[in-house]
C-alpha cells in the first residue's frame, strides 16, 4: 500500500481517520501493518493490501477456508498411497461375496456386514 492511500481511505464502520502502524515496508510500500481507527476498529495491510472487511466477514472467510482445507485433505486420502500399498503389475484379489452380505469399500478398505 502506498503511504499516499492513506489520506483517501477513512473506516468503514464509522467514517473516521485511520492510523498507520508499519511492521514491514519497502522503500514507498507498505508490505504488512495496521490501520486503526479513533473508535478502536482495526484493519491489516497483508502484502501490500489493505483488507478493509469488518472482522465477522474475514471470521466468514477464515471458516470457509478451513471447511476447504479439510475437503482437500479427505479428498486426496486415497493418492498418497498409491495402489494402496500394491505393487504395479499384482492383481487386486477379492474375495467372492457372501452371500446375504452387503460389500461397503472406502477408500481401498472394504468390510462385509451380513445382511439381517
Amino acid at each position: 500500500m502506498k503511504h499516499a492511500l492513506l489520506e483517501h481511505i477513512v473506516c468503514p464502520s464509522d467514517k473516521h481517520p485511520l492510523a498507520l502502524e508499519v511492521q514491514k515496508a519497502d522503500n514507498s510500500e507498505i508490505i504488512n501493518g495496521t490501520l486503526t481507527c479513533k473508535n478502536g476498529h482495526t484493519y491489516s495491510i497483508e502484502r501490500g493490501v489493505p483488507r478493509l472487511l469488518s472482522s465477522s466477514v474475514l471470521k466468514v472467510q477464515a471458516h470457509a477456508s478451513a471447511v476447504q482445507k479439510t475437503k482437500e485433505s479427505f479428498s486426496n486420502k486415497g493418492s498418497r498411497i498409491p495402489n494402496f500399498g500394491l505393487r504395479e503389475g499384482q492383481p487386486r484379489i477379492l474375495r467372492e461375496p457372501v452371500p446375504g452380505a452387503i460389500r461397503i469399500s472406502i477408500l481401498g478398505w472394504s468390510t462385509v456386514i451380513p445382511e439381517r
